[in-house]
């Protein structure tokens, strides 16, 4: 009695212990993967005190340090053309504190902006800008007023484009405006070239500074007749931004119409795929019971010599009955006979598990292949409205310059989805091949059974839904590491994980005992216990 009371405690404890034990693996594990090292925790090693931790900016910042080696790097935008951009460095070494290096360098490409934008706005606003006699005068001589958008090559230097010199301030290489009354412009300084950028761009400091006033000039001139072009034409840019979304229009509408009749066609299988899956499972519950009760009539069935012969007598007695009848009615039982044939068709049909595999391994293709078109057009229609809205980007001289930072944020991140979601399609193709194969040589082990082709439909579901949660993983991680997030910013995921365990543990005992039911493979509709 006490070993059974022992057992009977031990079992118990046993229990009560298991779901803790998978909520403390669950939480290390969750813990392990989502809780990167944070500044005000204590590391496990010790790191040096002058290792930068990285650029807090938000990835949508266009002036984001950025690592050139040892150095940190920002880059500056200015008006005009797509090449109208270069790169400030920083470093570290040079900054009081290692790990202010990323907010130095970006505070210093944010410097030189504003006084290039400022200089910029002086100069627009100027009476020379407005004098309908020198401005007018270059536009007569370009033909065609197309050109004036995409060649302004003829147009030469703008009337109101300022001086932009070179000179030495501070003992510092220097590249400024000179003092110009006439534009409004007083002596400034743009932006200084020191030992941090000859360094990253292996240079010497003459020659980075003459090609950043060359870049700052040409910025500047283009912007000026940029501007000038949209006062004497102040619709051309709307008109070019309109016409780009009609004929993107086109094909983003013809890709919707081609995805409905997909989503119809996929509706269509799914309905017959449950249809299937429904009559096989009302199959195998008929012949478990039929095979019982069968069973159960073999097993009580023991008669004697006597009963065995009245059995036939009236076995012969109602043979003769049905001859009759057949003789009196014929009409009757050809009618009767038709219904009979047609039961047993019915359930020879129903009977034939290895045909409803291959109706089912043809469904599931099917819509494999319907999804993986599915997820190709859509990703098509988002890469043509991002096309769109980078060429729209392009068109407009305010915008123009952040051009290669917009296409860049919005092209590459639906691409890593894009590839995670064919990814996706693909491996789907595999799991139901794969369980097809598996389910058709085990097929032949039971003809008879339709259990395999239930159990196709059960770990195909299971499978895709576990690949989907990978692929989204490494899509997510993907992105998260094209846009530069710190991971510092994830700390707290340690404590959430734990909570999410906490509150789920439920769910996670669901989970694990449904992958040990599906791994051992215990019982399944149709069997008979």
């Amino acid at each position: 009695m006490k070993r059974k009371a022992i057992a009977g405690l031990l079992s118990i404890w046993r229990l009560m212990a298991m779901p803790m034990v998978m909520l403390g693996l669950t939480t290390f594990i969750l813990t392990l993967i989502w809780s990167p090292v944070a500044v005000g925790q204590f590391p496990l090693t010790v790191a040096s005190a002058n290792t930068p931790i990285g650029s807090e900016t938000p990835w949508w910042d266009p002036n984001k340090a950025q690592r050139c080696g040892r150095l940190w790097c920002s880059e500056v935008h200015l008006f005009g053309g797509l090449d109208k951009v270069f790169k400030v460095a920083v470093t570290p070494d040079a900054v009081e504190d290692p790990n202010d290096a990323p907010s130095t360098v970006e505070e210093r490409a944010r410097q030189v902006e504003n006084i290039y934008n400022s200089i910029y706005n002086r100069v627009r606003q100027s009476e020379l800008m407005f004098q309908e006699n020198v401005i007018t005068s270059p536009f007569g001589a370009i033909s065609n007023w197309q050109n004036l958008f995409f060649n302004r090559d003829e147009l030469g230097i703008h009337p109101a484009t300022p001086k932009i010199e070179i000179g030495i301030r501070n003992n510092q290489t220097v590249v400024f405006v000179p003092r110009q009354l006439e534009l409004g412009l007083s002596a400034q300084t743009i932006v200084t070239v020191n030992r941090a950028d000859s360094l990253h761009q292996g240079k010497l400091i003459e020659d980075i500074a003459k090609e950043w006033r060359l870049l700052i000039f040409e910025s500047i001139n283009e912007s000026l007749w940029a501007y000038e072009i949209d006062y004497y034409y102040p619709f051309a840019r709307f008109g070019v931004a309109l016409a780009i979304l009609l004929i993107v229009a086109v094909p983003v509408l013809i890709l919707a119409v081609i995805r409905h009749l997909l989503k119809i066609w996929n509706r269509h299988l799914r309905s017959q795929l449950r249809v299937l899956q429904e009559s096989l499972t009302v199959d195998a519950e008929a012949l478990s019971s039929d095979e019982v009760s069968s069973s159960d009539v073999a097993d009580k069935s023991t008669e004697t010599p006597q009963e065995t012969s009245q059995r036939i007598q009236l076995n012969r007695a109602s043979i003769i009955a049905t001859v009759k009848k057949v003789i009196d009615r014929p009409d009757k039982a050809l009618a009767k006979a038709k219904i009979i044939l047609e039961h047993t068709v019915q359930s020879i049909s129903q009977n034939l598990p290895d045909l409803s595999l291959k109706r089912q391994g043809t469904i599931k293709r099917q819509q494999n292949i319907i999804q993986l078109f599915l997820g190709l057009f859509f990703w098509m229609q988002l890469l043509l409205i991002l096309l769109a809205l980078t060429l729209i980007v392009l068109i407009f001289p305010e915008t123009r310059r952040y051009t290669y930072f917009f296409l860049g944020q919005s092209i590459i991140i639906p691409l890593i989805w894009m590839s995670a979601s064919i990814a996706y399609k693909f491996s789907n193709l595999l799991i139901d091949f794969y369980l097809n194969r598996w389910a058709k040589n085990a097929q032949l082990i039971n003809p008879n059974s339709n259990r395999y082709t239930l159990r196709v439909s059960t770990y195909s579901n299971a499978l895709k839904s576990g690949t989907s949660f990978l692929f989204i993983t490494i899509a997510t991680v993907g992105t998260v590491a094209f846009l530069g997030i710190n991971l510092t910013v994830l700390a707290s995921a340690g404590g959430v994980a734990f909570v999410f365990a906490f509150l789920s543990r439920n769910v996670v005992e669901d989970m694990l005992n449904g992958i040990l039911i599906l791994w051992t493979d215990r019982y399944a509709i149709g069997d008979v216990i």
